[in-house]
């Protein structure tokens, strides 16, 4: 790769997060993640999408399409601080409570 471009490591975070999550939970930080991703571009909905899931982004990252790339980088940091230690994502089934990064030698295998 002669370049590298945050908007297509982005597209190719996503894409794995979205491969990983169906054979295991996903660590919280990379449902916000998801989300946040989503909320780039909220043209991308079919009109029959989820009202609940795109008023939830909208409440979570309004006006997040017309920020510079900078800003919204911000947004998805605070709102990974935000919900971090929220009970509800604390104790979700669908969530791997293991940190984000695993120290080094530690096991991957699904639990």
């Amino acid at each position: 790769m002669k370049t590298f471009s945050i908007a297509d490591n982005n597209v190719r975070m996503f894409c794995g997060w979205l491969d990983y999550s169906q054979v295991g939970a996903l660590p919280f930080e990379a449902l916000i993640f998801r989300d946040w991703f989503l909320a780039l571009d909220m043209n991308k909905f079919a009109h029959d999408a989820d009202p609940g899931f795109i008023e939830w982004l909208n409440d979570e990252f309004p006006g997040l399409e017309a920020m510079d790339p900078d800003r919204q980088r911000m947004q998805l940091l605070l709102c990974i601080e935000k919900w971090k230690h929220h009970p509800a994502m604390v104790n979700a089934p669908f969530i791997d409570p293991r940190p984000l990064v695993l120290p080094w030698g530690t096991s991957a295998v699904l639990s």
